[in-house]
């Protein structure tokens, strides 16, 4: 039995061995630094966000997240409306139409894309008193579905 636990304890050692080996590793390769950037990335996205109003929603692509953080880091909160609203707006709402084709695939908004897609027409067009009441709505039923 005592053979058993020194097998046993040398295999538990030679574990942590190669445990500490891979994370040495992993440490050497950058991995914990670029986590901690990316960590922190997101971190300043959403206070930026946060601060002038907005919510953050994870199909909102890279760029328009660093010129958000910009102009919050530059204490030029007062125009992440106009960016947000911008982005969206360009070439006839081309980049809003791709983000809720995005959406199809997903299984929580498959029974629903019928009214996302007159909800997103309805937004195209300027008629918000059919747009946000329809959108609203799903909040709830998206929930429900989870």
């Amino acid at each position: 039995m005592t053979e058993s636990l020194s097998l046993v304890g040398k295999r538990i050692a030679a574990d942590f061995a190669a445990m500490n080996l891979s994370a040495l590793n992993l440490s050497s390769l950058g991995v914990f630094d670029k986590l901690a950037k990316l960590l922190e990335y997101h971190k300043d996205s959403a206070e930026a966000f946060k601060s002038a109003g907005w919510s953050i929603a994870p199909s909102m692509n890279r760029e328009l997240k660093e010129k958000v953080v910009l102009l919050h880091q530059q204490n030029k909160t007062r125009y992440v409306s106009q960016v947000v609203l911008g982005y969206y707006h360009r070439n006839n709402f081309e980049r809003l139409k791709n983000t809720v084709a995005t959406w199809e695939t997903n299984p929580l908004f498959s029974s629903r894309m019928h009214i996302f897609k007159a909800a997103l027409e309805a937004h195209c067009n300027g008629t918000y008193t059919l747009s946000v009441p329809a959108l609203l709505a799903q909040i709830e039923g998206i929930g429900k579905c989870q």
